[in-house]
């Protein structure tokens, strides 16, 4: 059979309710857990061995793909050519451990870096990785608020390049912009900005809404003679 393009499973996935499936509990399926299907990933498709059932009720994308009406559900084997290995090793280890790297991973010359999470969030938004995603959203808010950083300049366009619209990490870094001293990061970073990312950071400033506001302590303001006035009927 030729294989399926990852799109038409992708289509597959979000429009069946059948690809939504439960969660998976270590403790008892693994005593069942014995069919593998293999993932040929990137352009060398580097093989992964992987326990069907545990990917499958992870994601509807695999679910779609393995367990519906595709030539990959007869063959077990699905090709990936479009994600990096690397990004993989970690959905890996976040599928059958159910964690990131620890927090020092994501450091370089004693630096906080995103871009690793910045990929690894679009990798699991494009296999619909749910539970990953949050969790990438998690440990970007996490790496920020331990070391009063921001993404840099570069790491906008991987967020604006390869992450959908919609995505709430996109809210997320906007707001950690717009909250977060950034001299130090202007002045050490002089790459360009992603045009699209300045102009929804200048619409973040412009309209701060009820939660920025929350953020300040306002004072109500009213004449020094306002108990004195009197209306006119």
């Amino acid at each position: 059979m030729a294989r399926t393009s990852v799109r038409n499973i992708r289509s597959g996935a979000s429009s069946s309710a059948k690809a939504r499936v439960k969660g998976f509990c270590f403790r008892t399926q693994f005593k069942t857990c014995a069919s593998m299907s293999t993932i040929l990933v990137g352009q060398d498709k580097t093989p992964y061995k992987v326990h069907r059932d545990l990917i499958c009720n992870q994601s509807p994308f695999f679910a779609a793909a393995l367990r519906g009406s595709f030539a990959e559900s007869s063959t077990q084997q699905l090709e990936l050519p479009d994600i990096d290995t690397k990004c993989f090793d970690h959905v890996i280890l976040w599928l059958y451990q159910n964690r990131l790297e620890p927090l020092s991973y994501f450091f370089k010359d004693g630096k906080a870096t995103y871009f690793t999470l910045l990929d690894l969030y679009a990798t699991a938004d494009q296999l619909d990785i749910e539970g990953l995603r949050n969790r990438v959203l998690d440990r970007v808010a996490e790496l920020a608020e331990n070391t009063n950083s921001v993404p840099t300049p570069t790491d906008t366009w991987i967020l604006y390049d390869t992450i959908r619209e919609s995505a709430p990490l996109r809210e997320l870094v906007l707001d950690l912009f717009a909250f977060k001293k950034t001299d130090v990061l202007i002045a050490t970073h002089p790459d360009e900005w992603h045009p699209a990312f300045l102009r929804d950071l200048v619409c973040r400033l412009k309209r701060p809404g009820p939660k920025t506001l929350s953020r300040h302590a306002l004072e109500r303001w009213e004449p020094a003679n306002w108990g004195a006035v009197k209306a006119w009927v």
